[in-house]
């Protein structure tokens, strides 16, 4: 089954492709909203792209869901993600709060616990995405804080 197949009928796979473009317009310095108005602003421009994007996703196959969860095995993560890992935990360890978490879901970061982690963000080599899930910090309250 072709990527573009696997968009149109999984919702997994539209997700994080949503999610992935989300996190490439952060890294722009765009917002959802910004996307939307550049869409309406070049609409002939957006369609050419979507086809030529349609024809190449159409091209392409994902590896199997099973395959993709292996390389992310704990066992497997590269010095660096250990480094960060580490360093988040000396953080929070050293500084009781820097995230707190309320009874009723809501969290709080102090504002040495996200300049620490906007600091390790900087010079992190991989996705936004795989950075909050390291640091356990929503991928949203990421983005607010990068703008």
């Amino acid at each position: 089954m072709s990527l573009l197949d696997d968009i149109k009928n999984d919702k997994e796979t539209l997700i994080a492709l949503a999610m992935a473009a989300r996190e490439m317009a952060a890294d722009m310095g765009l917002s959802t909203e910004d996307l939307e108005k550049l869409a309406l602003e070049h609409p002939s421009e957006v369609n050419e792209r979507m086809a030529e994007l349609e024809k190449v996703l159409g091209q392409m196959e994902l590896p199997p869901l099973a395959d993709h969860h292996k390389q992310y095995h704990p066992k497997s993560r590269d010095p660096e993600e250990w480094r960060l890992l580490e360093q988040t935990l000396n953080f929070r360890l050293d500084h009781p709060d820097a995230l707190v978490r309320f009874s009723d879901g809501q969290v709080s970061y102090s504002a040495g616990f996200i300049r620490f982690l906007l600091e390790r963000l900087d010079v992190w080599e991989y996705s936004h995405e795989r950075f909050c899930k390291l640091v356990e910090v929503p991928y949203q309250t990421i983005c607010t804080w990068i703008k």
